[in-house]
């Protein structure tokens, strides 16, 4: 799913060091709107709230 041309997995890291790869953020389970993400979104995200709740589930 794109959200304004970027995926679910490109925001703000706010990890400690680099951003992992987006295999790696899919492997551990971190985007934009997953519990406890390191990811925060940025001005351009797109809010989840505009998506219909099915597919926000």
């Amino acid at each position: 799913m794109l959200f304004g041309g970027q995926t679910l997995f490109k925001g703000k890291w706010i990890g400690a060091g680099e951003t992992p790869e987006t295999n790696e953020l899919i492997r551990q389970g971190l985007w934009l709107y997953a519990p406890n993400s390191l990811i925060q979104p940025v001005e351009r995200t797109i809010p989840l709230e505009i998506v219909h709740p099915e597919v926000q589930r």
